[in-house]
């Protein structure tokens, strides 16, 4: 098992194994995350998941199978909380706060160690 992305609220080390989520600025205590199956992965593109009313119908005409596939797990992470995700899942993260304030995101990558798992997920792509 390979553990991709950890999210701890107020958490201030990144370890080699994880993504590391925070806000450096005034913590408003929680954010949105969306996550989706690999079934639904999307090549790198450039997807916006909430495109603007002007726009969605442009957005829908050229990426068809993300707008119209099955919905994505949405859930809100809140202070103290712990979200763990698979490697290889597409997500999106939005954070909530006031016009003005600071949210920065860090990424730590690393080579994973592929075995079966990974000739299976690209069977199901």
């Amino acid at each position: 098992m390979y553990m991709i992305m950890l999210i701890m609220r107020g958490w201030n080390e990144c370890r080699p194994s994880m993504w590391f989520h925070h806000d450096l600025g005034r913590d408003t205590g929680e954010f949105d995350f969306e996550l989706e199956k690999p079934t639904r992965y999307v090549p790198w593109c450039s997807v916006d998941p909430f495109p603007s009313p002007e726009n969605l119908e442009d957005e829908i005409s050229k990426f068809p199978l993300y707008f119209n596939g099955p919905p994505p797990f949405e859930c809100t992470v809140k202070a103290g909380e712990i979200l763990y995700l698979p490697s290889m899942w597409f997500h999106h993260v939005r954070q909530s706060g006031e016009d003005g304030e600071l949210t920065i995101a860090i990424n730590y990558w690393y080579d994973m160690q592929f075995d079966i798992k990974y000739a299976y997920f690209l069977r199901v792509q």
